[in-house]
């Protein structure tokens, strides 16, 4: 059949090596589809072509698979190649009449470095009880949305599992592969993977319905799973979102860095910059082996935690260059004062929260026409909305002790609020003191102005 495929150039490289592998690779497979459908298919990690994934398509490129310094080069320029393929061979299985392993097609997705692969060896997956198994990111709701309606649109049910993971230990786990067999993934990928995740969810939730299932496997957690719309959104967002993930990835690498457990070629990987070139690579794996020792060592020892704000230290790197190494001086600095401002931040907060919890109570009419009926603080708020928020409670709390009224309701407000705020039950009264001694000072010196008028007026009119 025809396929009429198109492959997307890369930014220019830099390396004319690498230009010419990712040349040849769109050649092929515009050209020549079908002999590398055939040659992934032969693939004993493909089952006959059912399990779909891009990273493996990239094995169908002699350039690539030659060797892990070979993968390290040539993993982007084969990469939109690869994607192309992994697409094209999806809509064929899913769209064919071979219904001999079910009608089912399952999504699998995560964190790159989540253990994917090794998870569903591990728990015994089986591939026959699926039509086809695709494994690749739906972090990318409109991609996702298209491959899924393909799905329902052939009559085939449709399974979603994600492999949940800390980031930290993804990156662990991304720079062993690296050492293993030459493919890593940059903290910015690994940050934009994970942290758009939740919200392509939460859009697919609404457009899908129940009519597709989703699952969340938490590896962290004894691969403990998720099938209920709220856990799944509550596991994807409990680690931030993109710009946290992404910066606890940076003070992660940065440990390591200092650690003496990455190579120039690891780190240049994770870090998102461009390979030095084959030779390069070739010399650097002289120590690769004792880092990889070192770092398995260090994996298996050490259990990661969700961390607090880690201030990484500036790399012993000896071939850093300078500019690179004022950024980690200014990323420092940044880290630093953030860590200042999120404390304060959290602390101010926590002590509102405190004064106003007595306002959630819905059984008190007044305070819920006149308060807050909501959160009225969150934690990504800034210090001067929480600052504005404390000054309008205030000014409410003078209007509940302003109001005249002696109904119950208004009885029960401000016994509540002198029981729960006194501080601000005893400032709100020494304001309305003074504001009533202002009021009778001012209609004193109007009386006394209007008497010294009338006296003045009654002495010109008996001269």
């Amino acid at each position: 059949m025809p396929y009429n495929l198109h492959v997307n150039k890369h930014a220019p490289f830099e390396d004319p090596e690498r230009t010419l592998v990712e040349q040849k690779a769109i050649e092929q497979v515009e050209n020549h589809p079908e002999q590398l459908f055939q040659k992934y298919k032969s693939l004993p990690a493909s089952y006959g072509g059912r399990y779909i994934n891009s990273d493996l398509f990239k094995e169908v490129f002699p350039d690539y698979s030659a060797s892990p310094a070979n993968r390290t080069l040539f993993n982007v320029p084969v990469h939109n190649s690869a994607a192309v393929l992994a697409n094209a061979l999806f809509r064929e299985m899913v769209a064919s009449g071979d219904d001999s392993h079910g009608n089912r097609v399952l999504f699998i997705t995560g964190i790159p470095g989540a253990g994917k692969t090794t998870a569903i060896q591990s728990l015994n997956f089986d591939f026959n009880k699926y039509k086809v198994v695709y494994e690749g990111q739906l972090s990318t709701f409109d991609q996702a949305k298209d491959k899924i309606h393909f799905c329902l649109k052939h009559n085939c049910s449709v399974d979603v599992v994600v492999f949940h993971r800390l980031p930290e230990c993804a990156l662990v786990h991304t720079v062993l592969r690296f050492y293993e067999i030459g493919r890593g993934a940059s903290v910015t990928a690994m940050s934009n993977i994970q942290g758009d995740m939740a919200d392509s969810f939460e859009k697919m939730f609404k457009e899908f319905n129940d009519s597709v299932r989703f699952r969340v496997i938490d590896l962290d957690d004894n691969s403990k799973v998720y099938s209920t719309k709220q856990h799944i959104l509550q596991i994807l967002r409990k680690e931030g979102d993109k710009h946290v993930i992404r910066q606890r990835l940076e003070q992660e690498l940065g440990r390591l860095l200092n650690a003496g457990y990455l190579t120039e070629s690891a780190y240049n990987e994770s870090a998102g910059r461009s390979p030095k070139g084959l030779s390069g690579i070739a010399d650097d794996s002289r120590c690769s082996e004792r880092c990889r020792q070192a770092f398995k060592r260090e994996s298996r020892s050490s259990v990661r935690e969700r961390p607090e704000t880690v201030v990484a230290k500036e790399p012993t790197y000896q071939n850093l260059d300078k500019y690179t190494k004022e950024l980690f001086k200014i990323k420092r600095l940044k880290e630093e004062q953030f860590k200042r401002i999120s404390k304060s931040l959290e602390q101010k907060i926590f002590e509102l929260e405190k004064e106003i919890n007595f306002y959630k109570n819905k059984k008190l009419g007044l305070i819920d026409r006149i308060f807050f009926k909501q959160k009225v603080f969150k934690y990504d708020k800034s210090l001067n909305d929480a600052i504005q928020r404390q000054a309008e409670l205030r000014r409410r709390i003078r209007k509940v002790l302003d109001c005249n009224s002696d109904d119950n309701y208004t009885k029960m407000a401000i016994a509540k609020i002198k029981q729960t705020h006194p501080g601000l039950y005893e400032t709100a009264i020494d304001e309305r003191r003074k504001k009533i001694n202002i009021e009778k000072e001012v209609s004193k010196l109007k009386r006394k102005f209007e008497n010294n008028e009338g006296i003045k007026k009654h002495r010109s009119r008996g001269r």
